[in-house]
Formats: C-alpha cells, sequence, structure tokens
C-alpha cells in the first residue's frame, strides 16, 4: 500500500457533523430551505443536484430506490438504458487504531478501497461518505472528486472496467481534536454518468 500525502484540507472529520444544516433539504411535505420550493411537493429543487419529485430527496449522496432512478416509475433517469454504475469493494483503515503523523502532526488514518465500472467513466465522478447506518457526512462536506482521490493516490481512473482487477484508491482523513471513539464508514461512489454504486458499510477505525 502507498503512504498517502496527508493533507488537512483533503478531508476533515469534525464533531459538529451530527447537527443538522439549515442549507440543505428537509425532506418533509411543508415546509423548504429556500425560497425555490421544497423537495416533496415537486414545487422546486433545494438544490441543483439530484432530484425535486413527490418522493424522494435532493441530497447529493443517493437516489430516492434501489433501481438507480429519482422518479417513481422505476425508470432510469440518466438514459434509456445499459446502466453502467461503479462497484465497491474491499474496505481497510490503515493504520487502525489513528497514529500521528510526524511530518504533519496531525492524527490521522487511511481508508483503502477498490473500484471498477464497466462503463469506464470514472473521471468526472464522486465518492460520498456517511457516518455508518446515516446520512450524516463523515467529514466535511461529505464528498470528494474521484479524480482528486486518484491523483492524490497517484493513479489513474482509467481503464476501469475490469472488475476482476478494479482500481485501488485510498484517501487520508484527519481525526485530529476528535474523542477517544471508532468511528465507522459507509462509503459509496457515483461516475460522470451519476450512476450510483453499491455501499460499503460499517468499516471503523478508532481514536484512542
Amino acid at each position: 500500500m502507498k503512504k498517502l500525502l496527508l493533507l488537512s484540507l483533503i478531508a476533515m472529520l469534525a464533531l459538529g457533523f451530527w447537527a443538522c444544516s439549515s442549507g440543505d433539504d428537509d425532506d418533509d411535505a411543508a415546509a423548504d430551505d429556500d425560497a425555490t420550493g421544497d423537495d416533496d411537493t415537486g414545487g422546486g429543487d433545494d438544490d441543483t443536484s439530484v432530484d425535486d419529485d413527490a418522493t424522494g430527496d435532493d441530497d447529493t449522496g443517493a437516489d430516492d430506490d434501489a433501481t438507480g432512478d429519482d422518479d417513481t416509475a422505476g425508470g432510469d433517469d440518466d438514459t434509456a438504458g445499459g446502466e453502467h454504475a461503479p462497484v465497491l469493494s474491499g474496505g481497510l483503515w490503515d493504520p487502525n487504531p489513528c497514529v500521528v503523523d510526524p511530518t504533519y502532526d496531525i492524527l490521522y488514518s487511511d481508508f483503502f478501497f477498490n473500484i471498477c465500472d464497466t462503463g469506464d467513466d470514472l473521471s468526472g465522478g464522486l465518492i460520498y461518505g456517511y457516518h455508518s447506518g446515516t446520512d450524516q457526512p463523515f467529514w466535511d462536506g461529505g464528498t470528494m472528486d474521484l479524480d482528486t482521490v486518484a491523483s492524490n493516490y497517484g493513479t489513474s481512473l482509467s481503464p476501469a472496467d475490469d472488475c476482476d482487477n478494479p482500481i485501488e484508491l485510498a484517501f487520508g482523513i484527519n481525526f485530529t481534536g476528535a474523542p477517544a471513539d471508532d468511528y465507522c464508514l459507509d462509503l459509496e461512489a457515483t461516475d460522470a454518468a451519476g450512476y450510483l454504486s453499491n455501499k460499503l458499510v460499517n468499516f471503523c477505525v478508532t481514536v484512542e
């Protein structure tokens, strides 16, 4: 495994992530977060990223059902067919427990995972990290560009269509200041077309 060049601007774990954000969707039918409408009645989109239909949400982390769409009929909202979603596998925190990097003087661990995409269009995609079993972002903002992750790790996102030999990626998380505890990650990804991957769930790292 490669040792990442850790930069605190790449990802930062903070205690405030459990607080609700006033600037994102509320997923209720009674009110919205801004003047453009809410995300349950179809009157507008709280942000510019995903959907605003009657049954779902408009966050950046998932669609409304298991088929990868954002309508109520089970169809595909990107193309007429031929979905090629990324596939995530593996999953490992290293080091675990977290350690202090002597160069940057931060408490860190790196998360390693594998990714493939039969559509070979990972460039332009995103990864999404959540505290396990919740929709709370694991790091500040909760998303990272796959291109940035690959660049920092020193690898390429293409070719990615051989799922028998997926691409290894990793990113560093700065846990400096986090209380002693286990921190558990769920991870998913989208490709450039917006197709949503499977989810890696409940990968835990210890802060001592």
